[in-house]
């Protein structure tokens, strides 16, 4: 189960659905916040087979890398132009 420690950003969404955890940090993003510490801090609590969805107003190309190279399993999806979703997997 991820948990958001403090100090988190009421500019940042959070929520668990059947699809897994997402993390909205389009607004936090507008308000010139630097999402990649709290990313890495929900990731790092993923289980095996857990998934968290990025949402983001562009394609985050530097978090995919980084993601893979740590493991994970990431890949990107363009919603609308200025909604993106990575989905970043824990391995079994």
């Amino acid at each position: 189960m991820i948990e958001l420690r403090p100090p988190v950003a009421p500019e940042i969404d959070f929520w668990r659905d059947d699809a897994g955890y997402h993390l909205d940090v389009r607004r936090f993003l507008f308000a010139g916040g630097r999402p990649f510490a709290v990313i890495v801090d929900c990731v790092s609590q993923l289980a095996p087979g857990e998934r968290l969805s990025v949402h983001a107003p562009f394609e985050p190309k530097p978090l995919l890398v980084q993601m893979r190279r740590r493991g994970y399993s990431a890949a990107s999806a363009s919603i609308e132009p200025d909604h993106w979703v990575v989905r970043i997997e824990r391995p079994h």
